[in-house]
């Protein structure tokens, strides 16, 4: 199935004037009702140092770096009747003990966008543009990390429209286009994906919700690759067992074509318990991913969460994620498992303060080479809450 001709060409300006236009509609209709409006706006400093045994997951060398972060974060909401318009952006800057294993980094995020809501529904556009470290898919791509410099550049323009048809009865439909490149070409491929999927939603209980999922997206790699259409069909359901406790599942089919040719299952479930003082997650899930190896990704997933509030200012909690990646040799990658660890204190120190101490344990394994690496951090976040 093609759809070459309706879906946007990729273009390297993506984002300044789409991101320009946004910003125009979205103020301008935001200043005739600015007056009526609620405004709140909060701004966030989070600081941290981390030591980290092998950052790089090397199976050979391991290289122990100090990471030193610092993040301001400045968030605005303007809400009146009918309209919300936000915005929130930060800024993360890292310093590394070892510049040969890491390169120091300042990274940029901004994300703006408007929601309306109407008597049976609601629609929204939102903007986002971000700057990261291409270390986290360099591993699950390839198994390894190598280009120091490598910058992931990642620009999305969204859409979305919500509306209930009767009381029991709504649909949901979102659609989006997303443009990643990276600063440094080698392993990791440019690409742009475009997708479109609709929800339609049965309320048949006050405790149960099924609905029906169709969707379709297209990834188109940089350089003579060919594109790759996904489609897909899910079915799921939400299940309020009881107060505390709440059940959700999905599972569907998928057909690949194009670059990769592909047809298979899909599916997951989730269990959240919440009690007087604790909460637990735990999930497992199949999903195709896009990545930047020029194609879709198979990846198996579980997650496991826990926290306890130990008193009012204090808190303990664990989480687990294990990430498997399947082989394909149409996009010329290989088996990879990702999983961590990580324990963590929480003290709320003032209405303002809070502080965290944390241990980590991550491992990867893949036919090259399998490596881990033992992470322990403090971190302290101010929190102006609102002003």
């Amino acid at each position: 199935m093609k759809m070459n001709s309706h879906l946007p060409t990729r273009h390297q300006k993506f984002n300044k004037p789409m991101l320009q236009l946004l910003t125009a509609v979205t103020f301008s209709l935001m200043l005739p009702h600015v007056n009526a409006a609620e405004v709140t706006k909060s701004a966030k400093l989070a600081t941290s140092v981390e030591y980290d045994s092998n950052p790089s997951l090397s199976g050979t060398t391991k290289n122990p770096v100090w990471i030193y972060t610092l993040t301001p974060q400045f968030q605005l909401d303007i809400t009146d009747e009918v309209n919300r318009w936000f915005l929130d952006t930060a800024f993360l800057v890292q310093r590394y003990s070892n510049e040969k294993v890491l390169v120091n980094r300042d990274d940029p995020r901004v994300m703006l966008g408007w929601d309306r809501t109407y008597e049976s529904g609601m629609y929204g556009i939102k903007a986002e543009y971000q700057e990261s470290s291409s270390r986290v898919d360099e591993l699950k791509s390839t198994g390894e990390f190598s280009s120091l410099n490598n910058t992931e550049k990642s620009k999305v323009l969204a859409a979305k429209w919500q509306h209930a048809i009767s009381p029991r009865w709504s649909i949901l439909t979102d659609g989006g286009y997303k443009d990643v490149a990276f600063t440094v070409p080698g392993v990791l491929i440019n690409y742009s994906i475009a997708d479109i999927k609709s929800q339609l939603s049965y309320a048949n209980s006050e405790k149960l919700e099924t609905y029906t999922q169709l969707g379709f997206s297209q990834l188109r790699p940089e350089r003579d690759y060919e594109n790759t259409d996904l489609a897909q069909l899910m079915v799921g359901a939400n299940y309020q067992v009881s107060q505390g406790l709440t059940l959700s599942s999905r599972a569907g089919v998928y057909s690949l074509s194009g670059r990769q040719s592909d047809s298979d299952w899909q599916a997951g479930i989730k269990a959240e318990k919440t009690t007087e003082r604790a909460n637990y997650s735990v999930g497992l899930s199949r999903d195709i991913v896009a990545s930047g190896v020029g194609g879709f990704r198979k990846a198996d997933s579980l997650q496991a969460m826990w926290n306890f509030n130990v008193s009012e200012r204090n808190f303990v909690g664990a989480e687990y994620q294990l990430d498997r990646y399947k082989k394909d040799a149409s996009v010329l990658v290989d088996k990879f498992k990702f999983q961590q660890f990580l324990a963590f204190y929480d003290r709320i120190l003032t209405d303002h303060w809070k502080a965290r101490l944390s241990a980590a344990r991550k491992e990867t394994d893949s036919p090259a080479t399998s490596a881990q690496s033992n992470v322990i951090g403090v971190s302290l976040v101010y929190d102006t809450l609102s002003f």
